[in-house]
């Protein structure tokens, strides 16, 4: 089933994420990130804005700075969540690679609102890996780096992440490869 996210939305926390990495920078492109922000109130972090506009920044990033800025935003985004769930006492002292891909799940679910329920699903087809499916809302590219500080924070050696599918390949999920040793 094609997801569209023609009515999702996701808190203005995420949008915060953003131009929070680049608050302290005069450059001209941080004026032309902030136009594009000002045109919804982010102030409050829980108020909902159009995901659409979430990726239109992360697209905008992407194609003048490069991903490596975009996989910095997810790594700090995962932080950011992960400290979250932390400080709720929700995850225990050594957190499961599976565990940890579940609050995932459910961080995502609260962050980002979908009234047609794209849904993440999460398989374990051997051994030492996950298929995570995503809905493919948010750029790979920053879903790769929250997906990444997340296995990263599991009780596990080595974990890595590769998306396996796009949203063109996989009818608008996006498929990521989870491994460890």
């Amino acid at each position: 089933m094609e997801t569209t996210i023609q009515h999702v939305t996701c808190n203005a926390l995420l949008i915060q994420h953003i131009l929070d990495q680049y608050k302290d920078n005069s450059e001209t492109f941080v004026f032309e990130l902030k136009q594009i922000a000002s045109q919804y109130n982010v102030a409050d972090p829980e108020s909902e804005v159009p995901l659409e506009h979430f990726n239109i920044l992360s697209d905008w990033i992407e194609k003048n700075l490069g991903p490596a800025n975009l996989k910095k935003i997810g790594n700090v985004i995962g932080q950011a969540e992960f400290n979250k769930l932390n400080a709720e006492n929700l995850l225990p002292g050594k957190i499961k690679i599976r565990d940890s891909i579940s609050e995932l799940i459910k961080v995502m679910n609260r962050v980002v609102h979908d009234p047609e329920n794209g849904k993440y699903e999460l398989d374990e087809p051997e051994m030492h890996c996950l298929i995570l499916k995503t809905p493919g809302y948010i750029n790979a590219t920053i879903q790769q780096g929250i997906i990444e500080y997340f296995i990263r924070k599991a009780d596990v050696v080595l974990p890595q992440v590769r998306q396996i599918k796009t949203r063109e390949q996989q009818h608008g999920m996006c498929e990521y490869e989870i491994t460890w040793m």
